[in-house]
């Protein structure tokens, strides 16, 4: 049977353009973008960093980006954002801090004898294997998203090593907590505002000044936590004696706060950790006619509170289809899981080839010193089971898909997490500024802004 006229424009129009994007691609291909002494970015692998930099936004952000002035529908080059570049320049730029670290840790690793494994770069290939190539710019394909990701994923590796490298052991953790007590101390206290009316200013309060002042003086008089309640009622009432028992309960009730930190050198923060604090503190704060009072409620401490260390694999209805489907597919990898060793390697490498949580599956699905309340309630009524212990793995479903799940064991405390974090991320910026001076990365524009919109 012959084909309509109509048929084979169509046929002819498909296949010019499919001559057309692999011709973009080939071009890119041969190409440089960006170099060091010992690595090479071509215009096809540039291509995928400017548009992963331009998709994370977008999905990001959603349907707001209009709100930016930023319309998907049009050509990038062609619309200015709010530092008068334009879109393209502003994803461009951002893809070129992007892969000057890449390549800097790259070559760091190198000098250093890090690399891939082999199981990793297989799962790297079956990650990329997986992507859209449409997502990544015109003649695109699966080799260079995995070629892109192969170094993506070593700058990764590096990174995730140096740090753990720069951990504190528990005496300098100790150390620095002696010598800045008051940074990593915590401190529970309640809190009541007086507001008051004067020289016809705008203002919550309907007492006078002087009335506001001897109410926060009679508040300030209150000796533990019921008497400060029973005192601001009475206030509540004298401001507003129809106020309901409804609305009384809700204010009081926000009175407490747990676990404050305060900026250090402020009136509230020597009040709270002096070694000779009175039990409450007024302040005055003409400009917003009102008086605050604090009762602290707790001598000052340190969270003892424990973190976890915690793997995971999200596998998303995004990626896989339906809840059945995605639980299926969660089913079949966690089998995969225990023939495998059962073990945080064994995971590590399944994050890397099929989780959806891109914040954690270069570093294996990890969650280090985990605090409890941070992640969403299936995931941390988990973790925080009293009977989880060292080896536990399991699938569960949150609302963000099923994750397949493996607990390492408990992580540092809360204040150790708070003052490690401090120290190491100071000393691996300073490594990565060091790094930074010693491999140079030189781009090639004239390859870069060949990269289609």
């Amino acid at each position: 049977m012959r084909k309509s006229a109509i048929s084979l424009l169509l046929t002819a129009a498909l296949f010019a353009a499919s001559a057309c994007n692999a011709n973009i691609g080939d071009e890119l291909r041969a190409g440089t973008a960006a170099s060091t002494e010992n690595i090479t970015v071509n215009g096809a692998m540039m291509s995928y960093y400017y548009n992963d930099v331009y998709n994370t936004f977008v999905d990001y952000y959603g349907s707001y980006v209009e709100y930016f002035g930023l319309d998907t529908e049009k050509s990038l080059r062609d619309q200015r954002s709010e530092d008068n570049q334009s879109w393209y320049d502003y994803f461009m730029g951002g893809a070129k801090l992007v892969v000057e670290d890449i390549l800097i840790l790259n070559e760091a690793a190198a000098a250093s004898g890090v690399s891939l494994s082999d199981a990793e770069k297989a799962a790297i290939k079956s990650r990329s294997d997986r992507m859209d190539t449409g997502l990544y710019g015109d003649g695109i394909t699966k080799e260079d998203i995995n070629d892109a990701k192969l170094l993506e994923a070593l700058a990764y590796k590096y990174q995730f090593m140096k740090k753990a490298e720069f951990v504190p052991d528990a005496d300098v953790l100790r150390a620095v907590r002696d010598e800045n007590a008051n940074k990593y101390r915590y401190v529970d206290y309640c809190s009541f505002e007086i507001y008051y009316a004067k020289d016809g200013q705008s203002s919550k309060g309907t007492f006078t000044e002087s009335r506001a002042a001897e109410l926060a003086n009679e508040l300030a008089r209150s000796s533990d936590k019921a008497e400060f309640e029973k005192t601001a009622e009475k206030i509540l009432l004298a401001e507003d004696s129809k106020m309901s028992e409804k609305d009384i309960e809700a204010k009081l009730s926000k009175l407490e706060t747990k676990g404050a930190l305060f900026e250090e050198n402020s009136k509230v923060s020597e009040w709270a950790f002096g070694e000779d604090s009175k039990d409450t503190l007024v302040l005055s704060d003409p400009s917003k006619t009102m008086y605050t009072v604090y009762l602290r409620t707790s001598e000052p401490y340190y969270n003892e509170a424990k973190t976890v260390n915690v793997r995971h694999v999200l596998l998303s209805e995004e990626n896989w289809g339906s809840c059945d489907e995605t639980r299926a597919k969660a089913e079949e990898l966690f089998e995969k899981f225990t023939k495998n060793g059962g073990n945080a390697e064994t995971l590590g490498l399944l994050a890397l080839e099929y989780s959806a949580d891109e914040s954690t599956y270069y570093n294996g699905g990890l969650y280090e010193n985990l605090t409890e309340g941070r992640t969403v309630e299936a995931f941390n009524d988990w973790c925080f089971d009293p009977a989880r212990k060292a080896g536990d793995a399991e699938i569960i479903e949150s609302e963000y898909g099923w994750h397949l799940m493996f607990f390492e064991g408990e992580g540092l405390p809360v204040w150790q997490t708070e003052a490690a974090e401090g120290i190491t991320s100071e000393a691996l910026s300073q490594y990565l500024a060091e790094i930074t001076e010693a491999y140079k990365v030189t781009f090639y524009d004239d390859v870069i802004y060949s990269i289609p919109d």
